[in-house]
């Protein structure tokens, strides 16, 4: 007997995410995103986010 029931919308994002939430055990993350620490809070075009006046 096979059960062929479709799962909700909820039942199918859990599984499609479900390894994603991940911490790098064997490299320090400093080394995997070497910007990620140096950047802050910053925008990632390095600007402030104020439009250049024409």
């Amino acid at each position: 007997m096979s059960n062929n029931k479709k799962l909700g919308l909820k039942d199918k994002y859990r599984y499609l995410t479900r390894d994603l939430d991940w911490e790098p055990s064997y490299q320090k993350k400093e080394d995997i995103y070497p910007t990620s620490a140096s950047r802050g809070s910053r925008s990632p075009t390095g600007t402030s986010g104020k439009t250049p006046s024409a």
